[in-house]
């Protein structure tokens, strides 16, 4: 699973005294519009105790969605827990 990668990256980097640096998770629409996504991202972000201010999502396809409110909705679940997204 690519994201515990990432969020072992940041584990690793805040033990080296980086509290700073942020990392960008790839996301496919497919990903994102699963309904399961928010809940399970942040489930993991709070598992491996990672600051969500240094989690980015790339969305990864050029297509974004159809359904674009569904897709800001949940985008937005994650940015509420983020104050750094507010930026």
């Amino acid at each position: 699973m690519p994201k515990l990668n990432a969020f072992k990256f940041l584990n690793k980097l805040k033990e080296c005294g980086y509290n700073d640096i942020c990392v960008s998770i790839n996301v496919s629409v497919v990903q994102l519009l699963n309904p399961d996504f928010p809940g399970r991202l942040l489930e993991l972000i709070n598992n491996m105790q990672v600051n969500p201010d240094n989690v980015c999502i790339e969305i990864t396809e050029s297509v974004f969605a159809s359904d674009m409110e569904t897709t800001r909705c949940k985008i937005t679940r994650k940015k509420e827990k983020c104050k750094a997204c507010e930026e």
